[in-house]
């Protein structure tokens, strides 16, 4: 049977189709709004069932999207996981993994290996294209590095899908959820530490390791400084200190973070 839009407009609204073709014509923006959102069959189900399909689905996939987010942060922030990847002993893992993260991205379009995504194959890739190395402490019995790259292992098809939407999104599906407040204190942290660093390892891929390092904290000191939130107990880190972890950067202050986290990926861009 056929849907007579003029039957829908009239149940819709509550009026009889003359006005609607009135509101129309004197384009009004909410009939602007329905006719370029909704199909009239998507309307007619409304009034039939008060749901829409496609919203349906999209409640389920932001089901699947939030509970993949939250796998994938628990991986480094669990107890027996990293911590966090910002942690200072795991600072070759870190490098490596953003640098395979930027790689993924800049390849992923003209490479068939990466169908479907997965963060372990595409490190192996990276690793074998590039002549990487980092020197292994003399006090680790099991190199950081190794602790990382094996935590790769653990990611399975929803994280990887989850992860592959943000390094072609650039982080945008994970701040997203940051600002639904979708996490806890820890989750959050560890979230707004891996956009940043997307953002510094995206567009400062000819700077060293350690030179992405000081830009991540000076930019964070420059915040910090700036604001009144900072009580006078707060003292700046240095710059060049090597033993300052970025996660606890982040955690002087994580609602500024948060806060400014617009600002803070505009002056890693223009840096």
């Amino acid at each position: 049977m056929k849907i007579s839009k003029n039957d829908v407009y009239s149940k819709l609204f509550g009026f009889n189709t003359s006005t609607y073709y009135r509101w129309k014509e004197g384009k009004r923006p909410i009939i602007d709004l329905i006719e370029n959102t909704f199909t009239l069959n998507e309307l007619n189900d409304w009034l039939e069932n008060k749901k829409i399909s496609k919203f349906e689905i999209l409640k389920e996939q932001e089901v699947v999207i939030q509970y993949a987010a939250i796998k994938y942060l628990n991986l480094f922030i669990r107890e027996h996981g990293t911590g966090s990847i910002g942690d200072i002993i795991f600072e070759n893992f870190m490098d490596l993994y953003f640098n395979v993260l930027v790689h993924s991205k800049d390849n992923m379009a003209n490479q068939s290996v990466f169908k479907p995504f997965e963060i372990q194959k595409s490190s192996l890739i990276y690793l074998t294209k590039h002549n990487t190395s980092y020197p292994v402490p003399d006090n680790e019995l099991v190199p950081k590095l190794e602790v990382g790259i094996e935590l790769l292992s653990e990611f399975d098809c929803y994280i990887n899908q989850f992860l592959q939407s943000n390094i072609m999104q650039n982080f945008k599906p994970m701040l997203h959820l940051i600002q639904a407040n979708k996490f806890d204190e820890n989750q959050k942290v560890e979230a707004l530490l891996h956009i940043i660093l997307f953002h510094l390892y995206y567009y400062h891929q000819s700077k060293d390791q350690k030179e992405k390092r000081e830009l991540f904290v000076d930019i964070i000191e420059i915040l910090q400084s700036s604001t009144k939130k900072n009580d006078i107990k707060k003292q700046p880190l240095m710059i060049l200190d090597e033993n300052v972890s970025l996660d606890a950067l982040l955690k002087r202050d994580i609602d500024l973070i948060e806060k400014n986290i617009d600002n803070i990926l505009l002056a890693i861009e223009k840096a």
